[in-house]
């Protein structure tokens, strides 16, 4: 499918939303997460737009730091970032824009006032 990964529905309020889920491994070379092309990031926003629900972008980065070399002088960061569309406006974000969206990667997700948290 071409629609976001998940449509969900907050069953008390039957508000209902959609999630675009994606995982990476690196930044690229000046330090922006790459997340979409520029067609899937239309697909999304028209989407949005005739569905007229809101779409979030849930990013999970996982950076290796250390050497190849020496298995023990590895070390692995985890971050996860929950960005709603509206402000995932390009298929590569800047730090300034994703880390206002970092969430910790091993909480679990609740809806309230038509956001996920």
């Amino acid at each position: 499918s071409k629609n976001p990964d998940l449509i969900c529905e907050y069953m008390p309020t039957k508000e209902k939303f959609a999630v675009e889920c994606k995982y990476r491994t690196q930044l690229n070379r000046n330090n922006q997460i790459e997340w979409s092309n520029p067609a899937q990031l239309k697909r999304y926003q028209d989407f949005a737009s005739h569905k007229k629900i809101p779409v979030f972008i849930v990013i999970g980065l996982e950076r290796v730091f250390g050497s190849e070399d020496d298995p023990d002088d590895i070390d692995v960061e985890k971050f996860m970032f929950n960005i709603p569309l509206n402000e995932a406006k390009y298929p590569a974000l800047y730090e300034s824009v994703f880390a206002k969206y970092e969430r910790e990667f091993d909480k679990p997700f609740f809806w309230k006032n038509g956001k996920i948290f």
